[in-house]
């Protein structure tokens, strides 16, 4: 059993430190990978050159799989909504809150939206006035209001043959 090489230790520190982990971790991971939780020389049962391997090729599994995450968020950010849009979760509330209040009639809730907004699709709403939005639509559903439709027993003027 040889023990640990000096370049070994090295190496297990330097992906650690990469890895961000602290003491507690460290010794814990150790502790599940190789049942002792320290690589010390001074231990009872010093760490081998078989278990410092064994140690780095988990240590490199861990930094890679936190390189491709780093990546994924990096590249999830890249997709991050402009500021001067509203955000899909307004969006979304807003497509729920207007189905609600306007009955489905998408082209009364777009003259609302013309006519109080300045926009002709929810998309182009600023953060500001989405929420503007958001709020009048929820006072609006709160007081019962409900677009002009024509009742029932109305009559229409039909043609006369």
């Amino acid at each position: 059993m040889t023990p640990i090489a000096p370049a070994q230790r090295k190496c297990i520190f330097a992906l650690v430190r990469e890895l961000g982990w602290d003491d507690d971790m460290r010794h814990d991971m150790f502790q599940r990978w190789i049942s002792k939780p320290s690589i010390s020389a001074t231990a009872e049962r010093p760490v081998t050159s078989f278990e410092a391997a064994q140690i780095i090729h988990q240590l490199d599994l861990a930094v890679k799989s936190a390189h491709r995450q780093r990546a994924f968020q990096k590249k999830r950010r890249r997709r991050h909504w402009p500021e001067n849009q509203a955000t899909p979760e307004q969006v979304n509330a807003i497509r729920a809150l207007s189905a609600d209040v306007f009955a489905n009639q998408t082209t009364k809730f777009r003259a609302w939206l013309r006519s109080r907004f300045k926009v002709d699709a929810i998309d182009w709403l600023s953060p500001k006035s989405a929420t503007a939005c958001i709020l009048a639509l929820k006072q609006m559903r709160s007081s019962g209001w409900r677009p002009n439709t024509p009742s029932p027993n109305s009559s229409c003027p039909t043609a006369s043959t």
